[in-house]
């Protein structure tokens, strides 16, 4: 069924005008450009102590203090990078 323009009008809907000239330009408008957005940064862990002696120094400590969990925590750490690192090297 066909929808006269009586019927468009009484409904307040406006047709559209079907024709194949081009769009009106804007005018005034401002074109910007459009920015990639930056890849998120990789998350790097610093280990605190120089070398592996400091930490085996701060891990035989007090049990009391926190300096020596801290100590024992990094240890940790590294025994399982290496291992996670030979794990990758020989795919086991």
């Amino acid at each position: 069924m066909e929808v006269t323009p009586s019927q468009e009008a009484s409904v307040g809907v406006a047709s559209a005008k079907s024709s194949s000239s081009q769009p009106a330009p804007i005018i005034g408008g401002t074109i910007k450009e459009v920015q990639a957005p930056t890849p998120p940064k990789p998350a790097v862990t610093n280990i605190p102590a120089d070398n592996q002696s400091e930490l085996e120094e701060l891990s035989k400590g007090n049990v009391d203090e926190a300096s020596t969990w801290f100590g024992v925590f990094w240890l940790r750490r590294v025994k399982q990078a290496v291992l996670d690192g030979i794990h990758v090297i020989f795919k086991k």
